[in-house]
């Protein structure tokens, strides 16, 4: 709790530009969803903020692409105080697989869902992006070779990272663009504008 007091009282000075350098994390200024303005339900994460019926149901749908699943939540924003998408997404699952111990049944889940759940805890709570990692691990281990789950997961790493190694925020993001291994791309909107924000740390990489 301390930690996340300190974190937020860092945050406001961060947003009132005593630290230029630091002036915005990763999760919190990178909005690749407006590359996927043309989807109806992104727009209207935007626009609610706070995950719903509708919302939840397209982020089950098996057949909609996890890219999609990703704007919508990065759409859904967050607050400094937190949200509570993640446990909201819990209560719908709950409703379709009649599950009584979320922590028993998640392995049971599928990659999608995991991830959605892992990209909302930390969505939720972006003082302590480590609290999402075993959730994301989880999704990867179904899915290993999705680029949608390890640019995400890249981006919440180089959250845990980039206020004391803003080079190592750089090189987890670009480990995944120099991957030939993933498959799946995300728009190509949505990826200029995650590697345009993250390159400007490379700049301590020098």
């Amino acid at each position: 709790m301390l930690r996340k007091l300190f974190y937020i009282f860092l945050f406001t000075l961060l947003l009132s530009n005593k630290f230029p350098l630091y002036s915005q994390s990763p999760l919190t200024n990178i909005n690749f969803y407006k590359g996927y303005n043309d989807f109806g339900v992104v727009a209207y994460a935007e626009k609610t903020g706070y995950l719903d019926y509708k919302i939840a149901q397209e982020l089950m749908k098996p057949n909609l692409s996890s890219d999609v699943k990703a704007a919508i939540i990065n759409a859904l924003s967050f607050e400094i105080l937190g949200k509570d998408n993640a446990e909201r997404f819990i209560s719908y699952l709950k409703m379709k697989y009649h599950f009584i111990n979320f922590n028993e049944f998640i392995d049971s889940l599928s990659a999608d869902e995991i991830f959605c759940y892992a990209y909302l805890v930390v969505m939720d709570d972006y003082f302590e992006p480590e609290a999402s990692f075993p959730f994301f691990e989880k999704a990867l281990k179904k899915d290993p070779n999705s680029f949608t789950y390890q640019m995400i997961f890249s981006m919440v790493m180089a959250q845990s990272v980039f206020l004391y190694d803003r080079c190592k925020a750089w090189k987890l993001v670009d480990s995944v663009m120099i991957d030939p291994s993933l498959r799946g791309l995300m728009l190509p909107e949505a990826i200029n504008l995650i590697v345009s924000y993250m390159k400007v740390y490379s700049d301590d990489c020098r």
